[in-house]
């Protein structure tokens, strides 16, 4: 109910998922969603997984060489983040 009611928020992190600026994002933003939601971590330019919609990762890039994280809800995201401290609930 709860789910359906303010609806599904997923964190997509671009980024080399050994790295640990990317391993911190992801963190953050495991952090920061509820328990029911998403975190996907992909390497820049990386084709999706078969098992995701690629309009997930389409638009979404790394900035300036460093990993980015966009904190989706429904087909809106956020402008990219860079920062773990910058993650914050989407429902704020």
């Amino acid at each position: 109910a709860a789910i359906a009611e303010r609806g599904l928020a997923v964190a997509v992190v671009i980024g080399d998922p050994a790295d640990a600026a990317t391993v911190a994002l992801a963190d953050r933003a495991r952090r920061v969603l509820a328990p029911e939601d998403g975190v996907i971590v992909a390497a820049p330019g990386a084709a999706p997984p078969a098992s995701l919609d690629p309009a997930w990762f389409a638009g979404r890039e790394a900035i300036g060489g460093r990993p980015a994280a966009y904190l989706c809800r429904g087909t809106t995201c956020s402008l990219p983040v860079t920062e773990p401290d910058s993650l914050s609930s989407p429902l704020a």
